[in-house]
């Protein structure tokens, strides 16, 4: 029940934190997609060892997808805090197997097919969510590069016709 009350916890803040994010722009956007992918790591830890899935858990395949979210629409450095950070996990997930602290394959072994199928999809949704944030980032960007584009191009065409003024 902790467990449950835990994760629902968590997962009401990271879906506030991510919906939140929606209304950002420029650098305050980059910071709150970090936050958002430090936050999912935290969940995903505490979930594997909840579980007691350990390194097993369906979700720690999120790590890679959430570290290339952020160095994507991010910094680099960013991208590497989360990237350390899904590492981190892992690391204490396999010594917290290792010290048997964890059952880690055991207590996969009894989730039901159905479930661990779920749980890919929900994986692949996620993705899909990702890249739909990805793509409206680029879209962004590649509105205000049109915009300054045409700026430049207008005020080429001023200081052309001025120049053929001048010189008349």
């Amino acid at each position: 029940p902790l467990l449950r009350l835990l994760m629902a916890g968590g997962c009401a803040a990271l879906v506030a934190l991510a919906l939140s994010a929606r209304r950002l722009k420029g650098d305050q956007l980059e910071l709150a997609s970090g936050a958002v992918a430090l936050l999912a790591v935290l969940l995903i830890t505490v979930a594997s060892v909840g579980l007691g899935w350990g390194v097993n858990s369906p979700a720690i395949g999120a790590y890679g997808l959430l570290t290339a979210m952020v160095c994507a629409i991010s910094t680099l450095r960013l991208g590497l805090l989360v990237a350390l950070a899904s590492i981190v996990s892992l690391l204490g997930l396999g010594f917290g197997e290792y010290s048997r602290l964890i059952a880690g394959a055991a207590a996969v072994a009894d989730v039901p097919l159905w479930r661990r199928v779920l749980s890919q999809v929900v994986l692949v949704a996620a993705g899909m969510a990702a890249g739909s944030l990805l793509a409206r980032i680029m879209q962004h960007h590649v509105h205000e590069a049109r915009d300054r584009e045409s700026r430049f191009a207008t005020l080429l065409g001023i200081a052309a016709d001025g120049y053929w003024e001048l010189d008349e």
